[in-house]
């Protein structure tokens, strides 16, 4: 549920780059999750069928982290962003995944996959062409 929510918070809100010309960024990253709530009954809707077995309390308790956590990466974002120029933050944006699977392995105990692994190389293999692309212009 936690990363349903996280999910649609990151729908909501504005591209990153764009939030980069805003006044204030945080407000309105904070506005953007309180808009995301209107999807609540939605979710609720679907995950009707998946309710066996799950407590309230462990739902509050994923819904609240996935919200403080995805607050605090922005919050964290936001303060980077000045010191960045757009390509720059589009390419660091791209290694988000990575870092975030990478801590769901270390610190979650997280199975390491297969799958995991070639996108990861995937996705720095697109990071190392730009880079090595941007030095040679």
């Amino acid at each position: 549920m936690s990363s349903y929510f996280n999910s649609l918070c990151y729908f909501c809100k504005r591209s990153s780059i764009r939030g980069k010309a805003c006044l204030s960024p945080l407000r309105a990253t904070g506005f953007n999750f309180i808009r995301s709530l209107v999807a609540i009954p939605f979710l609720l809707i679907v995950a009707i069928s998946h309710w066996v077995g799950i407590s309230m309390q462990g739902v509050v308790l994923a819904v609240i982290s996935g919200a403080i956590t995805s607050g605090l990466g922005y919050c964290m974002w936001y303060v980077a962003m000045p010191l960045l120029k757009n390509t720059q933050a589009a390419v660091v944006q791209l290694c988000v995944p990575i870092i975030a699977a990478l801590a769901g392995v270390l610190f979650l105990s997280e199975t390491l996959s297969l799958r995991f692994i070639i996108a990861s190389i995937v996705i720095l293999g697109a990071v190392l062409v730009f880079i090595l692309n941007k030095k040679t212009v």
